[in-house]
């Protein structure tokens, strides 16, 4: 195999490597892959918590956080369901982590063997009948509409956490959906299902210090678009949190 690299201009790889403090062959690689406007290099490259969006900007995280203290709080047993690629299993290890470090009894589940991808109708009985009331999908579950039925009617709630696109006027009969994908929600559609999670993660450790019923006013302002052009509302609310 031979690599064909793209040609790109060499002083504009220096500039951009003086402007940034970066080495050259960061600033070649960033021009190849297209990065030469100078706010997107910075939104790249820069460790600044401006870039981080609000994760209650996911209209239904509310719902979600609120769901799994409830769980916790009533000591209920939540599955995990991912998927067995790398992001699946990212996914699953850092929800699993997050629940469990918010006192929840909670176990795993990847497709295993020729198991189709998503949720699995047989595990779904097998641990309802282990008195399990809470399943939670990651980088999964926004096309089980079936397998959210079934979970549904054998007595368990179910949060999604996907990035996937979802079917045209097919949505999950799911308690709450967190899906950067799915119509009027999250502004950045190019989350992928770990990210997902860790919005998630950082949502429930909010929910769970004191200021979260003070600072939530502020967080549904920004939600709601109360929003100025030069992200200080942004700034508002990480700092809040």
């Amino acid at each position: 195999m031979k690599w064909v690299k793209p040609e790109i201009d060499s002083g504009q790889v220096r500039a951009l490597a003086r402007l940034h403090n970066i080495d050259l062959l960061t600033a070649s690689i960033l021009t190849r892959r297209g990065f030469t406007d100078s706010e997107r290099i910075a939104y790249f490259l820069e460790e600044d918590e401006r870039f981080l969006r609000n994760p209650f900007l996911f209209p239904q995280m509310e719902a979600a956080v609120e769901r799994v203290l409830a769980a916790a709080e009533e000591e209920e047993k939540v599955l995990v369901f991912g998927d067995r690629d790398t992001d699946g299993i990212t996914a699953t290890v850092l929800m699993l982590e997050t629940l469990r470090m918010a006192g929840l009894q909670a176990e795993w589940r990847v497709p295993l063997g020729n198991e189709d991808y998503g949720l699995n109708p047989e595990v779904l009985k097998a641990h309802a009948a282990e008195d399990f009331t809470l399943v939670i999908t990651v980088d999964c579950g926004i096309s089980n509409y079936d397998e959210i039925e079934l979970a549904n009617s054998l007595g368990m709630d179910v949060l999604i956490f996907d990035h996937h696109v979802p079917r045209e006027n097919q949505i999950p009969n799911a308690l709450a959906i967190v899906n950067p994908r799915m119509p009027d929600t999250y502004p950045f559609t190019g989350l992928c299902g770990v990210a997902v999670v860790s919005k998630f993660q950082w949502a429930l450790t909010l929910a769970q210090t004191d200021i979260y019923g003070e600072e939530f006013c502020l967080i549904l302002a920004e939600q709601a678009g109360a929003a100025s052009s030069d992200k200080e509302d942004e700034q508002l609310v990480i700092r809040a949190l």
